[in-house]
């Protein structure tokens, strides 16, 4: 899953008269102009991919302990500075679950996470400080 973000192609970003996409395995948005990404964004999202495994983790504990299930968590889109939560939160996460049981109980359900960096010394910190569930 995160390996292929690691190898990610960053001239592979397309704009789409809002902001800038890549769309394959996942989806990432970064905000910016027509021209490119805005530099702060593009820099965040190569920072968050290439710590990507520890903010999945965090996400997923963060997840687990609103939804009580057993199943599996997966990460389908990356947003850096596109959506409307991004003007209180650095970035944000977007999950879809599976149930262990029922792989159609949440199929329609999406999980959004949004999170703070925090620095404290040497060390960064990805904190979840919002959910959002949403239907589709």
């Amino acid at each position: 899953m995160v390996h292929s973000l690691k190898k990610m192609d960053w001239s592979s970003l397309k704009y789409n008269n809002e902001y800038w996409q890549a769309v394959g395995e996942y989806d990432i948005f970064v905000k910016g102009s027509s021209d490119q990404p805005e530099e702060k964004y593009l820099e965040l999202a190569k920072f968050v991919i290439s710590e990507m495994e520890d903010v999945t983790h965090r996400a997923i504990e963060f997840l687990e302990s609103f939804l009580k299930q057993e199943g599996t968590w997966e990460v389908y889109t990356l947003d850096f500075g596109c959506c409307s939560s991004n003007v209180r939160h650095d970035f944000e996460l977007t999950f879809n679950f599976e149930d262990k049981n029922d792989k159609h109980k949440y199929a329609y359900t999406y999980y959004v996470v949004s999170f703070d960096i925090q620095k404290f010394g040497e060390r960064t910190h990805f904190k979840p400080q919002r959910l959002e569930i949403g239907f589709c």
